[in-house]
């Protein structure tokens, strides 16, 4: 994927939901983010439709764990 998309690809995190609006547990969303990395996707941006800030840190960090940027 990085050799043939020289730009950043970036995708679009609502916080603890992964296509879905039930919130999904720590331990998948941090398989889904590490995943995606290893994947070619390198930007994260991180929002959450409840305005939760702890939720957004949590996320962020996984995100770094992850091999990624926020």
């Amino acid at each position: 994927m990085a050799a043939a998309t020289p730009h950043a690809i970036a995708v679009y995190v609502d916080g603890f939901r992964f296509i879905s609006w039930e919130t999904a547990s720590p331990e998948f969303m941090a398989l889904a983010f590490t995943v995606l990395a290893r994947n070619g996707i390198r930007r994260f941006l991180s929002r959450d439709p409840m305005n939760d800030a702890d939720s957004n840190i949590a996320c962020a960090r996984m995100v770094k764990q992850g091999g990624a940027s926020t």
